[in-house]
């Protein structure tokens, strides 16, 4: 070899490939279809919350913004609101936004032939219901289209919150034509959408989808990324590695990662809408005694059994109010008391726990008998099903205790659930004063501080005086973001996050 060449090859550096520039969470399920009116997937309604867009949006606040409404109205007794449709609004064809898409999407998912799994989520609509069952036709729903840029929405009640509920992905707007066009495969491709929101797909599959600006997005000059990815990784193993290496930028975290990361700057804790609670059969005769139903009401440590999720909790004794943890030191002899009246003993008690079949859930659960057996020396058997399985035993009756959780966006659809008329009502429960508060604030409300002071008063009645359920606390979510990522906005429910806001500092090679 000749010297100048030694020189030469002395000047050669090995490549370094450039820096990433892009945006990468981490996904733990696949990506499903995108219809909205179809499903409520995790993966799927984060992903829609990306590319479509609603009449409104929560903010970092978590406030309700304008999104496609440029505004709204409601009248006297917030039973009908009327949306404006921004005119610059338009669809990534190019169309207009109407009015109309959002009473295709909406009744789509209401059709009595439906696939969509959560129709309830529209029933505070006029006629939803009942449309839903076969009982009126699509005209008599109240979702009405008064020109292309105004609808107009009647509920069935007061509800000065319903906005809220428009942030939830079957609340999405559909394009009939689009529709119509690609049937079955509308939402199994890029290429089969039309995209409303802050971003639109560039590709996408089970594995992985790639979003790009939408150029067309009434608020594009908002939006900062150009260019971002959600993987799919199901191996929730793995994430941690891949979050170390750099080779994505946001993962949620649970389990041990999560006890592990509590030390961790770049741990965001988010609060969430989900509340796990203790479902009680009242039909049961040794929960017909109060004096039993409030020892085992006020026994559990709910701070022990919150560790359990091992995510975001938050404890709570009640869902409109901060949580008090009840003094339980005299429960054996609530108990006692009880048992005697109803003329038992601890011997002749076994209470059956229905509980999901998922390791939280159990873990859970076995907590809960722990401490049943611990404090109260009662026995309890715990039986694992499916989560249909769980739902159809607590129709049929057969069961003492399921623990078991909602996602509460709206508070008197969940207070709904003890009414005595509600065919939700799998505990059985039954008083005449709390079906009158509860009545009362569905129809009778002067404005919104009068209806949540009854809706107060009717979860007095029940958690407190009738000790006829037993929240425990809600789940959030957590997430470790790298400190080059800003702007990611968390929801509480729903959608987990949006993107919309978000920024990115490119990563730097090594010099």
């Amino acid at each position: 070899m000749r010297p100048s060449d030694a020189e030469d090859l002395s000047e050669v550096k090995l490549y370094e490939p450039p820096p990433r520039t892009n945006l990468i969470l981490l996904s733990p399920e696949a990506f499903t279809q995108l219809d909205s009116s179809r499903t409520m997937q995790q993966s799927t309604m984060n992903l829609l919350n990306q590319i479509q867009e609603g009449l409104v949006r929560m903010n970092e606040k978590q406030e309700i913004v304008p999104a496609l409404a440029s505004s709204y109205v409601a009248d006297a007794q917030n039973k009908v609101f009327t949306f404006t449709i921004r005119q610059e609004a338009k669809w990534s064809d190019g169309q207009p936004v109407k009015a109309a898409d959002f009473q295709y999407a909406w009744l789509r998912a209401l059709r009595p032939d439906s696939e969509f799994p959560y129709p309830n989520l529209f029933y505070a609509i006029h006629n939803a219901e009942a449309y839903k069952t076969g009982k009126v036709n699509e005209t008599q729903v109240g979702i009405k289209v008064l020109n292309d840029h105004t609808l107009q929405v009647t509920l069935n009640r007061s509800f000065p919150d319903f906005p809220q509920l428009l942030i939830q992905t079957p609340y999405f707007p559909m394009r009939k034509d689009i529709v119509d066009a690609y049937q079955e495969s509308y939402g199994t491709d890029a290429s089969t959408l039309v995209y409303s929101g802050p971003f639109r797909l560039q590709a996408f599959s089970a594995e992985s989808s790639s979003l790009i600006p939408n150029e067309f997005y009434w608020d594009k000059g908002n939006v900062k990324l150009k260019d971002l990815r959600i993987n799919v990784e199901q191996n929730t193993a793995k994430h941690e590695d891949l979050y170390k290496n750099d080779k994505v930028d946001v993962i949620k975290v649970g389990g041990e990662l999560y006890k592990s990361s509590q030390l961790n700057p770049e741990l965001v804790k988010v609060n969430g809408n989900q509340i796990s609670y203790l479902q009680l059969n009242l039909n049961k005769e040794i929960f017909s005694n109060s004096n039993v139903l409030k020892a085992i009401s006020t026994t559990l440590d709910k701070q022990g059994l919150s560790k359990l999720a091992n995510t975001q909790t938050i404890l709570t004794d009640r869902v409109l109010s901060t949580f008090t943890q009840p003094n339980n030191s005299d429960v054996l002899s609530m108990l006692d008391k009880g048992l005697l009246e109803l003329g038992k003993r601890k011997s002749d008690i076994e209470l059956t726990l229905l509980v999901e079949d998922n390791l939280i859930q159990k873990n859970l659960a076995q907590n809960v008998k722990n401490q049943f057996l611990q404090k109260l020396k009662i026995n309890t058997k715990i039986v694992e099903l499916n989560l249909d399985k769980q739902k159809r035993e607590e129709y049929k009756g057969t069961y003492d205790l399921s623990l078991t959780s909602w996602v509460i966006y709206d508070v008197m659809d969940f207070l709904d659930k003890w009414h005595s008329k509600s065919p939700y009502n799998t505990s059985n429960y039954s008083n005449p004063k709390f079906d009158q508060l509860l009545d009362q604030a569905k129809n009778n409300p002067t404005d919104a501080a009068h209806q949540r002071a009854l809706l107060e008063q009717a979860e007095q009645v029940l958690l407190q005086e009738d000790a006829a359920t037993i929240p425990l606390f809600f789940f959030g979510s957590s997430w470790l973001q790298k400190p080059r990522v800003k702007g990611v906005v968390y929801h509480p429910a729903g959608p987990e996050y949006t993107l919309k806001w978000a920024t990115l500092i490119p990563l730097k090679t090594n010099p």
